[in-house]
């Protein structure tokens, strides 16, 4: 074990094994493993992991998450698109899909529109749902998309203002 500086100046501590009774106060941690996911990765402005559905009294989805103790938010906004699609297990056949509109939301719930939707099945538990554009916001409709399966590709979409709306690739590699 030691301290040293480094060639940069930086004092450097180290050490086999460190144990913290009270507080560890770090500005950058970085855990050298690998990490890795198979299939489609979207990155946008939020996602659950659906743990329960009630179809409220007027035909709509009320699809709630687990908060995980509070560390998951619900970063959903009025009028955003909740996408879903599943694959079967040889990437080759789509078995669930839709994109329907946010018209209701709380804490650790959002409301999908039971009456208009592209796609024609219906959220389920296990479910993951992520935001695919705002029907009234600008700002919130764009998405990216990195498939490593279908031949990978990296697509950056604009323009999703609408469950149906197909958007305009400003950006593809």
């Amino acid at each position: 074990w030691g301290f040293f500086r480094d060639a940069s100046g930086s004092w450097v501590m180290e050490a086999d094994k460190i144990n913290v009774r009270k507080d560890l106060q770090i500005n950058n941690l970085v855990i050298n493993q690998i990490s890795a996911r198979g299939g489609m990765v979207v990155e946008s402005a939020a996602a659950i992991e659906v743990s329960r559905v009630v179809m409220d009294g007027q035909g709509d989805f009320v699809c709630y998450f687990d908060q995980k103790n509070g560390t998951v938010a619900n970063l959903f906004r009025l009028n955003d698109i909740g996408y879903c699609t599943r694959f079967s297990s040889d990437y080759e056949n789509t078995v669930r899909y839709y994109k329907r509109e946010v018209i209701d939301l709380g804490e650790n719930y959002i409301v999908l529109t039971g009456d208009y939707s592209d796609g024609d099945d219906q959220p389920t538990e296990g479910d993951v749902i992520v935001q695919w554009g705002n029907t009234a916001d600008p700002t919130r409709q764009f998405v990216i998309v990195r498939d490593v399966v279908n031949g990978g590709y990296e697509r950056f979409i604009e323009g999703l203002d609408d469950v149906s709306a197909e958007g305009r690739e400003y950006y593809f590699v």
